[in-house]
């Protein structure tokens, strides 16, 4: 089941602005990167991937198991992984 929020129209203008300051920003696979090299995470989507039982590599198919996951975090890591092309046979 959904969640339904409400926001004004102010705050959705807002998020209206800051989606469209993300989406050009060129720098966001880098950026990101970096951040999980700092946050010291690099890998650990792969290793759940392997505790799963879809092999040393990550996979589309892992990916949609993880992006039906109860865990929060692994959606994200999931969802992380699709966005960048992270996985193998994903187009360069």
């Amino acid at each position: 089941m959904k969640k339904v929020i409400r926001l004004s129209e102010n705050q959705l203008q807002e998020l209206i602005k800051k989606v469209i300051s993300e989406a050009g920003d060129k720098n966001f696979i880098q950026k990101a990167t970096k951040e999980i090299e700092k946050k010291g995470t690099a890998g650990k989507f792969g290793k759940w991937c392997k505790d799963h039982g879809f092999g040393e590599e990550v996979t589309l198919k892992c990916i949609n198991k993880g992006l039906k996951s109860n865990d929060s975090s692994v959606v994200k890591m999931a969802n992380f992984a699709k966005n960048i092309g992270g996985y193998k046979g994903a187009e360069k």
